[in-house]
């Protein structure tokens, strides 16, 4: 007697390993992710999605959180060099590219991925704005009006917003694309 074979493959949630993915990538790492299985949300009961979809928005809050101190430390230590400003940005980019890569990764369920894109992009729009009015206060201290230009110019040029246009439904393990693949930027000299 034969039996029967179901032609579905069988899913399994796959909690455990998104959930130990999502910790080594909310530290900083880069874990292969290639492996993961999509997620689908009637998987899983209504608490186990919460508690995973908890998981990636504080993956992404504590891997911003660290993108954050790293680009104020970056920028604060370009000072009037414009060259180092605007390296500091093309990193910045670089950086969110990884994080907007996890909240728009094709395995998510559309809904999840809508929110945490739309999280990722409201944080990227946000700090380009926080960037320029801080260059258009260093007027009121006094800065030239030269330096200023210059400044604004060069974030104008390399803004943290770039990464909402590039094409992001890579999976997870998905790592960007060589230095000399990446555009060229601009730097002004004061």
């Amino acid at each position: 007697m034969r039996l029967k074979r179901d032609p579905k493959p069988a899913r399994h949630g796959g909690y455990q390993e998104w959930a130990e993915y999502l910790d080594q990538w909310a530290e900083g790492s880069v874990p292969d992710g290639s492996q993961l299985l999509p997620l689908y949300r009637e998987d899983f009961a209504g608490e186990t999605w919460a508690r995973l979809a908890d998981r990636f928005t504080g993956a992404i809050n504590r891997r911003t959180a660290s993108w954050q101190a790293a680009l104020s430390r970056a920028t604060d230590a370009a000072n009037s060099d414009e060259f180092a400003y605007g390296r500091a940005l093309q990193q910045g980019r670089a950086g969110m590219a990884v994080v907007r890569q996890l909240a728009s990764d094709a395995r998510i369920p559309e809904e999840l991925r809508t929110a945490l894109t739309k999280l990722v992009d409201n944080l990227l729009r946000q700090m380009q704005e926080q960037l320029e009015d801080s260059v258009q206060r260093q007027r009121g201290r006094g800065d030239s009006a030269r330096y200023v230009e210059a400044r604004l110019y060069t974030l104008r040029s390399n803004p943290l917003t770039a990464v909402i246009a590039q094409p992001s439904a890579h999976p997870a393990g998905w790592t960007p694309p060589a230095a000399e693949d990446a555009p060229r930027r601009r730097i002004v000299r004061p």
